[in-house]
């Protein structure tokens, strides 16, 4: 069932419960109705534990994550700090709509989080959230570009779609997730001792998930699990086959171009193929230098934007929401022994 929302599309269907999908998109789709400015919202998508379990034994209530697409930051947050000032920040509260759009766009990634938000559902019980707001044109520059190599490496990793923009979805998949499989295949390369250009579907998808960690300072202080890019793909029920799902299409276009082959979960490509042509424009380039490869760029493209990204975050959501959410990233890392 679709119903619209600001032009575009919005997904609904029931809950699945088997496949380790704890989020459910009729739900979260009312919450975004419910609570925010929709007709500004062009694309909406969750993602994160808690929406897809990664540890069946847990019984904590996980924070859900989803990111707002809007056409414009500043009339969005305009409306928003009029319906839930509690949201922002008091530095955001005071300096308006303006200073929240200047700090979005000028800062970090292009996204403002707000973390630890409670929503009402439709039944009236408490839902936490941490959503992300960032402009259509600056999702679509990453999409193309990797301009930050933020949102463009979430999205190479199994989402919940919730409201959908046919540009976007068009970008994701002529470019993002193409050029994902492509620095995957150059990455396997480098480490490759075999002569053969070979990996299991498993050890491809890892290699994906992790090309948006490279150079992540989390990872590098202890403020991430480090088994983070394994549960990624092997972590929760179904998360496997839905990386298979993401990737069905672009992997069957290269085995047509003959590129590439699948059989018994392993895949096959051509080493001699000029994999970087399948990369944004400016990564090819740098790849053009003897002393550069695909790890090196996705690493200074990560440190540029992921710094950044971190310290607005303290401004954004204010220092007690950004404590709290550091201890906890820090509880999967560092402190977890």
């Amino acid at each position: 069932q679709n119903d619209n929302i600001g032009g575009t599309s919005i997904v609904m269907t029931t809950r699945t419960t088997n496949n380790g999908q704890i989020g459910d998109r009729l739900e979260l789709s009312d919450l975004i109705e419910k609570h925010f400015p929709a007709s500004e919202i062009c694309n909406a998508f969750a993602y994160g534990s808690g929406i897809f379990e990664q540890d069946a034994a847990s019984k904590t209530t996980k924070m859900m994550d989803f990111i707002l697409v809007v056409e414009s930051a500043q009339r969005f947050h305009e409306k928003l700090l009029k319906r839930h000032p509690h949201h922002y920040s008091w530095a955001c509260r005071v300096g308006g709509p303006t200073f929240c759009d200047y700090l979005q766009n000028r800062i970090g990634a292009g996204v403002l989080f707000h973390p630890y938000v409670v929503l009402a559902d439709g039944d009236n019980h408490d839902v936490v959230v941490k959503y992300g707001i960032v402009e259509k044109q600056s999702i679509m520059q990453d999409l193309t570009h990797w301009s930050y190599f933020y949102l463009a490496g979430r999205l190479q990793k199994p989402t919940l779609p919730l409201i959908e923009d046919d540009m976007i979805r068009d970008a994701q998949e002529s470019c993002n997730l193409p050029g994902a499989v492509a620095a995957a295949f150059l990455v396997l390369q480098q480490k490759q001792i075999m002569k053969e250009a070979e990996a299991s579907l498993s050890d491809l998808f890892q290699t994906i998930a992790s090309l948006s960690y490279m150079g992540d300072p989390r990872l590098d202080v202890g403020g991430e699990d480090p088994d983070k890019i394994y549960k990624l793909v092997h972590g929760n029920t179904g998360q496997l086959d839905r990386f298979r799902t993401l990737y069905k299409p672009c992997l069957q276009s290269l085995s047509k171009e003959g590129l590439l082959q699948c059989n018994d979960d392993k895949v096959h490509w051509d080493s001699s193929y000029s994999w970087r042509k399948r990369l944004p424009l400016h990564f090819q380039t740098q790849l053009l230098e003897p002393q550069n490869n695909v790890a090196m760029c996705l690493r200074d493209t990560v440190r540029r934007t992921a710094k950044p990204q971190s310290i607005k975050g303290v401004v954004t959501a204010g220092f007690a929401k950004s404590a709290r959410y550091s201890i906890a990233k820090l509880s999967k890392g560092l402190l977890r022994h």
